[in-house]
């Protein structure tokens, strides 16, 4: 061998030490590869990526709460049910405002939606403290779609008018 061909060598061998030496105790690994963590890679660099990857994400965990399955459902439903229920009172005050260009009547409908929270919230407590909650939902959820459905036909058909709402 030269000169030249042993400055080019590394200084690293390629075959694990002898266990009793300092380098066996912490492990072995092949030279290059980098001991811990280390930074995730999102994608290939200057490549357009439809989709990004979820690397970043793989040590984020779920709440302890929603680690449950039956409750994590509940939870995704009843997102799913408030925002179709924003939805739908902002929709509501939209069709007002096009019905009516009122900002008094818009804040109407706001207090006639809330006067029946106030009234009854005690004893809609009592009653779902004694029947089966998950009938109660499914009731209230499905008055709520017929509600919606009865709302989208009135206005397809061009037969909505205020106190329909």
């Amino acid at each position: 061998m030269s000169a030249q061909d042993e400055s080019t060598t590394t200084d690293t061998p390629m075959t694990p030490p002898a266990s009793g030496t300092s380098a066996g105790r912490r492990g072995w690994r092949p030279p290059g590869v980098r001991r811990g963590r280390t930074t995730p890679v999102v994608g290939d660099a200057g490549r357009f990526a439809f989709l990004p990857s979820s690397l970043p994400f793989r040590d984020v965990q779920l709440p302890h709460a929603l680690q449950t399955g039956p409750f994590r459902s509940y939870w995704i439903s009843q997102l799913i049910s408030l925002a179709g229920t924003w939805m739908q009172n902002t929709g509501s005050q939209l069709v007002v405002l096009s019905l009516t260009s009122s900002a008094l009547l818009i804040g109407a409908i706001n207090v006639v939606t809330a006067v029946p929270l106030l009234l009854f919230s005690l004893y809609g407590g009592v009653i779902a403290d004694r029947l089966d909650r998950r009938r109660i939902l499914i009731v209230t959820q499905s008055m709520m779609g017929v509600i919606s459905l009865a709302y989208a036909f009135l206005i397809w058909q061009g037969l909505i008018e205020y106190w329909h709402i």
